[in-house]
């Protein structure tokens, strides 16, 4: 069949390619400028290149057109007005220095090169593209061109990109894993910030299942009140060591977890325990009054034995005097002289050993009658000691067992409150607004949450554990 004039043809396969600018139909920066097309152009017909390249072209259109509505439509979804701490990106097409992030500081600006300080929060992004394209298009700057030189270029309000890149972050707090700052995504809702927080914590005040706990409080309550009962025992004991009684005193009932058997084995330990100790504090005294009685008889019989002493020294002295005149009248000799002096010395020294021994036993029979006031007086004083010391260990057992008692309510509240679907699910409040106007809101797992909020979650809603509790 002939061919007619305007039919295209496919051209033949050639080497030979060029670059052909085309300019770029979105406002998208990150768009590149320019595109490679591989064509093959040596010996082609006008209308040829024509034919071949009109496909192409369309193409090209379709896509940049498709592109840009979808860009426009992700900048400018909803009517999200900008806040403190949002990062936004301005870029302008063709011109990579000028893409640049900026964070919204603590008064909602921002500083733009060529721009100056500009307010952004309360905008849109859609709001602040249009002021970015009423201010940067009247300046003109200078960049590097392909080869190097520099370039004077005149930025087009077209050109001007604005985007979100980050949101300000939420915050969640309360009965979760991970309480803490979490990434803000749009169309967030609490449930999903609390499936990044980890998912709800029953105990955030404890470390171990309220079911164990429960369970370890109670043999804790049981051992603490054992301990009550061996202390009031032993304070009993020590009461009745101090009146020097035989027997415990016995005070008034209280109904404890203890066992009778328990409390009676504790008594009858403390019983024999008060017995002992009489018996060796009896013994100790009986020892001591039999030595002061044994010194205060000896001493008797030593002062006796004295004076005797001195009366046959004083016989031998004067026998000596008598002897010592005759003697020197001739009727006495010498020899009987010497002898009587002998017995009056050996009868003196009698009397000063029998002297010191009398003062040995007096030293010994008041050291006996010291022992027995300091037997008494230190045991005494020992004793005060120890029921002060009881008496304290009393307090802290009963303040321990009055915590622990509050324990284990508090634990048993949680084990009622712990399948969350009998309470209808968590509490949830949101925290929302600026620092000078903020709101305290009520919301469930589904809620939707926005740039900035703060999620407090209770598990245990305050208004039926009150109900619970009354």
């Amino acid at each position: 069949m002939p061919r007619r004039r305007n039919d295209c043809v496919a051209p033949a396969p050639m080497i030979l390619t060029f670059r052909k600018a085309l300019r770029s139909f979105s406002r998208d920066p990150g768009l590149t400028s320019h595109v490679d097309y591989p064509i093959d152009l040596p010996n082609i017909k006008k209308s040829e290149l024509i034919c071949l390249s009109r496909p192409m072209i369309i193409f090209w259109l379709c896509f940049f057109f498709t592109f840009s509505v979808n860009t426009l439509t992700l900048a400018d979804s909803g009517a999200y007005r900008l806040r403190a701490g949002d990062t936004i990106e301005i870029s302008v097409a063709g011109v990579s220095e000028m893409r640049q992030r900026f964070v919204l500081d603590l008064d909602g600006q921002i500083s733009v090169p060529l721009g100056g300080v500009l307010r952004a929060e309360g905008s849109t992004i859609g709001e602040l593209r249009d002021i970015l394209q009423r201010i940067l298009p009247a300046r003109a700057f200078r960049t590097t061109g392909s080869e190097g030189q520099d370039v004077q270029r005149v930025i087009e309000s077209q050109d001007i990109a604005v985007n979100i890149v980050d949101y300000s972050p939420v915050y969640i707090n309360g009965d979760v894993v991970k309480p803490g700052e979490q990434r803000f995504r749009p169309n967030m809702t609490v449930r999903q910030a609390v499936a990044l927080a980890g998912g709800y914590e029953v105990m955030r005040y404890h470390l171990v299942d309220p079911v164990i706990q429960s369970a370890d409080l109670g043999a804790d309550y049981e051992t603490l009140w054992t301990e009550q009962a061996r202390e009031q025992a032993r304070l009993a004991r020590l009461k009745a060591q101090l009146s020097n009684e035989a027997q415990l005193g016995t005070g008034a009932a209280e109904s404890t977890p203890v066992s009778n058997q328990l409390q009676s084995d504790l008594v009858n330990n403390e019983s024999q325990q008060l017995a002992l100790w009489h018996s060796d504090f009896d013994k100790e005294m009986a020892f001591l009054t039999r030595a002061t009685k044994s010194a205060t008889d000896q001493l008797a019989e030593l002062v006796e034995q004295r004076d005797k002493e001195k009366e046959g020294a004083a016989a031998d002295s004067a026998e000596l005097e008598r002897l010592s005149a005759f003697n020197k009248q001739g009727d006495v000799t010498s020899n009987r002289v010497v002898d009587a002096r002998r017995a009056m010395l050996l009868s003196s020294t009698r009397v000063l050993q029998t002297e010191e021994q009398i003062v040995q036993i007096t030293r010994e029979r008041e050291g006996y009658i010291r022992r027995i006031e300091k037997l008494k007086d230190e045991g005494r004083s020992a004793i005060l000691k120890e029921v002060e010391e009881s008496q304290l260990r009393l307090a802290a057992i009963n303040a321990r067992i009055a915590a622990t008692a509050d324990k284990m309510v508090y634990t048993s509240t949680m084990r009622s409150q712990l399948p969350i679907s009998k309470l209808g699910g968590p509490s949830v409040i949101i925290i929302r607004g600026d620092r000078e106007n903020r709101s305290n809101t009520e919301a469930s797992e589904d809620s939707v949450l926005e740039p900035g909020d703060v999620i407090e979650i209770s598990i245990i809603p305050k208004i039926k554990l009150t109900e619970k509790q009354g």
